[in-house]
């Protein structure tokens, strides 16, 4: 290891920890719940056009994550978690996300998935089939 050479070359290592991080573009319009509830307390709305837009890239994020191979399943979709950029509504937060589709086809399988959601989503944001593990084969969203 490079504490245990002999080389005085490397910097000793002091300490670590098994983590990863993800370093992201500042979004300096927060959240959508903040944008959201920023327009409540203005007494303001969306109109019609920037909502068709908002909506609009928040499907072309979850469709662009599910054209990958394999795909990227978010699994975490709400408020908090969509940024604002310029206008610009952008996908954050892949703590939850996983690569392909969780198979169900078993009791087992079906029990690993659920603890797994009850740990990683938000109940009151979870896709019907999140809810119910029994009324599909997989997990697709």
């Amino acid at each position: 290891t490079v504490n245990s050479s002999n080389n005085s070359n490397p910097s000793s290592i002091i300490g670590g920890r098994a983590q990863h991080m993800i370093l992201m573009e500042y979004c300096e319009g927060g959240t959508s719940y903040q944008v959201c509830n920023t327009m409540k307390a203005n007494n303001t709305q969306f109109n019609l056009p920037s909502l068709i837009i908002a909506f609009g890239q928040i499907c072309n994020a979850v469709s662009y994550l599910h054209a990958q191979r394999p795909p990227i399943v978010h699994r975490d979709l709400k408020p908090v978690n969509f940024l604002v950029k310029n206008g610009a509504y952008k996908l954050c937060d892949f703590g939850s996300a996983v690569f392909g589709h969780v198979d169900l086809r078993t009791p087992r399988a079906r029990s690993e998935a659920e603890e797994v959601l009850q740990k990683t989503t938000t109940q009151m944001f979870r896709a019907p089939e999140m809810i119910d593990l029994f009324m599909t084969k997989k997990l697709t969203q």
